[in-house]
């Protein structure tokens, strides 16, 4: 097991057109691909893709996951904060359930004049971005909820990881 300081993109599908972009970005993040089934998703989600900071659903996504389901995002590694979708994200992630999970979600559903390269373009950018920001251009799911929900994980993190129990998290905030 090769231990990385990168952080680390689970992609879903395949990125087509702005291969020279996504190509410079690996110099950046580590990209792992899953091209498994959902089943397999669901036992390893928690272990084997710990580090995970983002997920891209690329072009062929649905065929491999299906949707992000509750039990889907359930299965998540915590790090997760950010699922990119290139289309409509309601076509492929419960909007709900991911605001409940402290995860946004963002798409390319407005994009629908451009070029293939260019929506594939547009996903990456924005994918840097939520990685350098922790929240994505344009999430389709309130802000202000997804806050509230990722402080709720972060709290219940903290107070049942048990070593640290003189820690005082009450006032606990995360500011965006």
């Amino acid at each position: 097991m090769t231990t990385t300081n990168k952080q680390e993109v689970l992609v879903f599908g395949e990125i087509r057109h702005a291969k020279k972009l996504l190509e410079e970005m690996k110099g950046r993040y580590e990209f792992k691909e899953f091209n498994s089934t959902k089943n397999d998703f669901l036992l390893e989600g928690t272990t084997k893709y710990e580090n995970v900071a983002a997920i891209l659903l690329a072009h062929g996504a649905d065929q491999i996951i299906d949707k992000f389901d509750t039990e889907t995002l359930d299965a998540l590694s915590p790090a997760v904060n950010v699922i990119l979708v290139i289309g409509n994200a309601s076509e492929l992630v419960d909007v709900k359930a991911a605001t409940e999970n402290g995860v946004f979600v963002a798409d390319t559903s407005t994009k629908t004049q451009s070029t293939e390269e260019e929506i594939e373009t547009d996903i990456l950018e924005n994918l840097d971005f939520a990685l350098i920001t922790g929240v994505p251009k344009n999430p389709v799911n309130e802000i202000e909820k997804v806050a509230k929900a990722a402080a709720d994980k972060a709290v219940n993190i903290v107070s049942s990881a048990g070593e640290i129990e003189e820690l005082d998290y009450s006032d606990l905030q995360i500011q965006l």
